[in-house]
């Protein structure tokens, strides 16, 4: 069994990056892809202390050994997609899960560790969301220039254009059989073999020619659902069996349906 890796990026963060982690349980190694402007010792100071900070709250609180810094531009889009596929891919070559935390940096971080996921098997994604800020409702007028609302950027650079990396979008028939699955499991009713290619073609779902002066359904048209519909479930991990081998919706198969073709 393969190790549980961490991933997470460290800027203006602490808990962000530690809470999940101490959720997870045990985890065995943790990447922070970390950012130092070294031509501006403020700014070195500031990010050097969160990270400082998130490191002692891993190895004293949580008995974390195997931390390792991966020194970045993190608000560098490629620079990050760089990073997190090379670390994602030596995980995997290793046989080991790596959880991405994509809510703790900058927004171009964000983009390159969920895509970086995508691309890389082993690999899980995940969002934190934020429960109590530490800036209270009354410093709230940082945030204003006079009684105007600015935000906390004064000033912003030029746009830079994103690399684009084309991802497929899973097969509609596959996707719509899988709703049509999930449906029927709402609702108590059959799921067999049978009972599922007669609820694909009244829903459309079916793409394969009908044989001619077949009768019911022919063991072609159970070989046809078992190989395009049941295999892509299982593979994409959309589908379990239970413990009397009945299909059952996972959480990513149920996001699936909620996402694609709706």
């Amino acid at each position: 069994m393969g190790l549980r890796v961490a991933a997470a990026c460290v800027t203006f963060e602490t808990v962000k990056v530690t809470s999940p982690i101490a959720y997870m349980g045990k985890v065995d190694r943790v990447y922070l892809l970390h950012y130092i402007q070294s031509d501006e010792m403020g700014v070195e100071n500031i990010y050097g202390s969160f990270y400082q900070e998130v490191v002692r709250q891993l190895r004293e609180e949580q008995g974390i050994e195997d931390i390792r810094p991966v020194w970045v531009k993190v608000y560098r889009f490629p620079d990050v997609l760089r990073e997190v596929v090379a670390i994602l891919s030596a995980e995997r070559d290793e046989g080991n899960s790596v959880y991405v935390n994509i809510s703790a940096g900058p927004n171009e971080y964000a983009a390159a560790a969920a895509i970086a996921s995508m691309m890389v098997e082993n690999a899980r994604p995940f969002t934190v969301g934020t429960e109590a800020y530490q800036v209270p409702e009354e410093d709230l007028t940082i945030y204003f220039e006079g009684n105007s609302p600015v935000g906390m950027s004064k000033k912003v650079f030029d746009p830079r254009d994103l690399p684009c990396f084309h991802i497929d979008m899973p097969e509609q028939d596959v996707v719509r059989g899988l709703r049509v699955l999930g449906t029927r499991l709402e609702k108590g009713h059959r799921t067999s073999y049978a009972a599922m290619i007669g609820a694909l073609k009244d829903e459309g779902c079916w793409e394969r020619p009908p044989e001619e002066d077949a009768r019911g359904v022919t063991q072609a048209e159970k070989m046809y659902y078992s190989r395009h519909f049941i295999r892509e479930w299982t593979e994409n991990d959309w589908v379990v069996r239970d413990r009397r081998g009945r299909l059952e919706l996972t959480d990513d198969g149920r996001t699936v349906t909620s996402v694609f073709y709706v």
